[in-house]
């Protein structure tokens, strides 16, 4: 049994100039708290409705509660030593994102966000660069539009990302070669790093009429805006959490010239967003959510998760040349020819990943940057072949009315699935007892079975539905490599 605590400190980061700003939780029209003294003295601060000095150089102090406990236990229950039981607990910390730390100095007067463009062929005179872009030399008080894009700042309200990780299993000897296992591994993740635009527009209180008429009530974006002073902020948001459950089995064969692995996983991860800012079949992307003012709407399975996954893998030493069952006593010229030979295999199959399917922002009266998601109208898992030109039931899927968002789930249904078999055949050329030479020629996908990519899921595309690209094809490559 082993018994541990950690004590997990990391301080919140800051800048040595002191070039950072975070949002002012105070402004209920939205501004910044900036780190920067000389901004007041400068007048960049102006009459302080948009930046204030925050008097210190971070947003807050680190938490300094981050004890993390372990604990974890193997005993043998039988007297034949043949069973062995498993488990542990752990908490484990992490910190967080460069790209949240830095992003916090993309503010004026430190940078100019702008559109900076020129062809050749303009009817006005081509610029050098030192006119083009504007000037830093005489900089007059901040305003919204000076920070019209705060893409990534730092949050302003800091916490240490955790996740609790606990697991099970048994193993069982099945005789002196073969082992036999049945884990099961589970983790929450707590205050998990989110990517939220903040600024995104309410949704309209009568989204109905809004198609039709444009201007009535609240259905303009910009009247909607929860801080009138952000055009887009992306915020740093500590509150994701997520949940992974996972049973699996496995089975390995060990000899003096063979191993043997077949492992056999059935899983389940969900989560708000599996990445920062969206990862794989994601629809809001690096703009947060669908809806950044209800991300539970978002709740799903993670876009890595993989509902079932079977992988095999062995790795085979020829019984041939000296020290092998059969021709040991080749002579030296042909034990080189015929010696040395090995043969690998992994075999991959597996369910496909998440997918969500989109639809269009109609009007952009969502203020989502074009993305929404479909309606669902009918089974979205009704029994059906998949082919390539149709994968699931296209049936049950509609293009919302403008300034509705769709109300299908988050990752509903499975991209196409994996069937793969990488191969290998190496040869070793024993040189001395410190150093070999081995020849590698290596087959990934070797009967160059079609792996489908992610079908078409725009529900106003017109391919919607369909499968129009594929995963890459059969690769042979051939290796030299030198051991020693």
């Amino acid at each position: 049994m082993n018994l541990g605590l950690r004590w997990d400190f990391r301080t919140i980061p800051y800048g040595s100039h002191d070039r950072r700003g975070w949002r002012d939780l105070s402004n209920p029209l939205g501004g910044l708290l900036v780190a920067d003294k000389t901004l007041v003295d400068k007048g960049i601060i102006g009459d302080g409705s948009f930046y204030k000095f925050a008097g210190r150089r971070n947003p807050s102090d680190a938490s300094k509660r981050v004890l993390s406990p372990r604990f974890g236990f193997a005993f043998r229950p039988f007297s034949d030593d043949k069973t062995v039981v498993r488990g542990g607990y752990g908490v484990f910390f992490d910190s967080a994102e460069g790209r949240e730390i830095d992003g916090a100095a993309d503010i004026y007067p430190y940078v100019s966000r702008g559109l900076y463009s020129q062809s050749l062929g303009q009817t006005e005179p081509l610029k050098t660069t030192d006119q083009l872009f504007p000037s830093f030399a005489d900089l007059g008080p901040v305003t919204p539009a000076s920070d019209s894009f705060l893409a990534v700042s730092m949050s302003p309200e800091p916490r240490n990302p955790y996740v609790q990780q606990w697991s099970f299993g048994i193993q069982r000897a099945l005789g002196a070669k073969t082992t036999f296992e049945v884990n099961y591994i589970g983790n929450r993740g707590t205050h998990l790093l989110m990517r939220r635009n903040i600024a995104q527009s309410l949704l309209p209180s009568n989204p109905a009429i809004c198609a039709a008429t444009p201007d009535a009530g609240d259905c303009p974006v910009l009247a909607r805006r929860p801080y009138p002073n952000f055009g887009t902020y992306i915020d740093s948001d500590w509150s994701g959490n997520s949940s992974y459950n996972s049973f699996n089995t496995k089975i390995e064969h060990r000899t003096n010239s063979m191993i043997f692995t077949t492992i056999y996983t059935w899983a389940k991860s969900i989560d708000n967003k599996s990445a920062a800012a969206g990862i794989g079949n994601d629809v809001a992307g690096w703009q947060g959510f669908l809806d950044n003012h209800d991300v539970r709407r978002d709740r799903g399975r993670s876009e890595f998760s993989v509902d079932h996954r079977l992988v095999s893998s062995f790795v085979y030493e020829l019984p041939f040349g000296h020290g092998r069952r059969y021709l040991g006593s080749a002579s030296s010229v042909a034990n080189h020819l015929i010696g040395g030979w090995q043969v690998n295999g992994i075999v991959t199959f597996q369910t496909g990943f998440p997918m969500t399917i989109t639809g269009a922002d109609v009007g952009g009266l969502n203020d989502t940057f074009g993305t929404n998601r479909a309606d669902l109208v009918g089974d979205a898992h009704a029994s059906i072949t998949p082919t390539i030109a149709k994968w699931f039931n296209t049936q049950a899927f509609k293009q919302p009315a403008a300034g509705f968002l769709g109300n299908s789930g988050r990752s509903i249904l499975n991209a196409p699935g994996l069937n793969n078999w990488d191969t290998g055949l190496f040869k070793n050329f024993r040189i001395s007892e410190q150093m070999s030479f081995q020849f590698r020629f290596e087959s990934f996908n070797a009967w160059n079975h079609t792996q489908w990519d992610v079908p078409v899921r725009d529900v106003s595309d017109s391919r919607f539905g369909q499968v129009i690209a594929a995963r890459p094809a059969r690769i042979n490559q051939i290796g030299l490599k030198f051991l020693w």
